[in-house]
């Protein structure tokens, strides 16, 4: 590798590292697809999302039982207001 492929590809890491960071602190809505790991009753679930467990409420008129997958919506990012929009499939 040339010493300007070298410059190019450091660069396009950097502006790659710039854009995550960006996208963690952004404030819009994120929707994750996660699987029902616990019923806590009174329409709250215990759902795991990549290796993290989040209780959340349903916002939709449906019941779910353990291993459903669903649609977890954190508005804003916010993991404190996420709530289940749908079931997966």
């Amino acid at each position: 590798m040339n010493i300007n492929q070298s410059a190019v590809n450091s660069i396009i890491k950097t502006i790659k590292i710039m854009i995550e960071n960006q996208f963690k602190s952004a404030s819009f809505d994120i929707t994750r697809r996660g699987q029902i790991a616990k019923v806590l009753g009174n329409h709250k679930y215990s759902v795991s999302i990549k290796g993290t467990e989040y209780s959340v409420p349903c916002a939709i008129n449906l019941t779910f039982t353990k291993g459903d997958s669903v649609y977890v919506l954190f508005p804003q990012g916010n993991a404190v207001d996420a709530h289940i929009t749908g079931k997966v499939g």
